[in-house]
């Protein structure tokens, strides 16, 4: 049996998350492109789900194991609210998705997982993870097909604000006006990032969605 014949459980199925964190908001994206190796399964499949009012998660890779994750972690979410008479915050849903992917460990879920809201004070929050659940904290971020290239854009116009630690000059708009520049950059130049940018702006007064296109081949 040659290396190719062999069963294989796990399919990318592409696409791009990233999340931008300001004072008292955050912008948490992607795209709706769904492909696998050369052709594309679905033009309208975005990859952020709501968990709470204030919180959101996003997860490129695998879309049936993301849709998996996130429908266990809504129940979880719902039954936290119904033993506890309140909502679960992003801290602590964050930690809730580090200890699901860290109990998959021998058999992970192939998500690349960003979780990103507001805390009890408005404050913003966002955390990224590897594959076994090792959490870390980020102003911004970005996973999946082209986690690289938008980390790069990313990095060299947030990098130098993060450095001097003057996050109030991210602005909501500067956030969202980066973030279509990275993704237009990113779906011209990786085939599996495409179609539409679907994105939030979650702030105190609720959770705002958007919408703008990419390109569609």
């Amino acid at each position: 049996m040659s290396h190719d014949d062999r069963f294989n459980p796990y399919t990318d199925n592409g696409g791009t998350t990233m999340a931008i964190a300001g004072d008292g908001f955050v912008v948490i994206g992607s795209d709706t492109r769904a492909s696998e190796g050369y052709g594309i399964l679905s033009r309208h499949a975005p990859k952020t789900y709501k968990v709470t009012d204030k919180a959101m998660i996003a997860m490129a890779g695998m879309r049936v194991d993301a849709t998996h994750l996130h429908q266990k972690l809504s129940l979880e979410a719902k039954n936290f609210k119904y033993q506890n008479g309140e909502q679960i915050t992003v801290d602590e849903l964050a930690r809730l998705m580090s200890v699901n992917l860290y109990y998959r460990r021998f058999f992970p879920w192939y998500t690349f997982n960003i979780v990103a809201g507001l805390d009890q004070n408005n404050q913003a929050k966002l955390y990224a993870y590897d594959a076994v659940g090792c959490i870390g904290s980020y102003q911004y971020t970005a996973a999946g097909s082209g986690e690289s290239l938008g980390i790069g854009i990313l990095d060299q116009e947030l990098m130098p604000i993060v450095t001097r630690k003057a996050t109030s000059e991210i602005t909501v708009d500067k956030a969202v006006d980066l973030m279509k520049k990275a993704y237009f950059a990113i779906a011209e130049r990786e085939i599996y990032t495409g179609d539409t940018l679907q994105y939030y702006i979650i702030d105190s007064t609720g959770m705002h969605e958007h919408k703008y296109e990419l390109r569609k081949d």
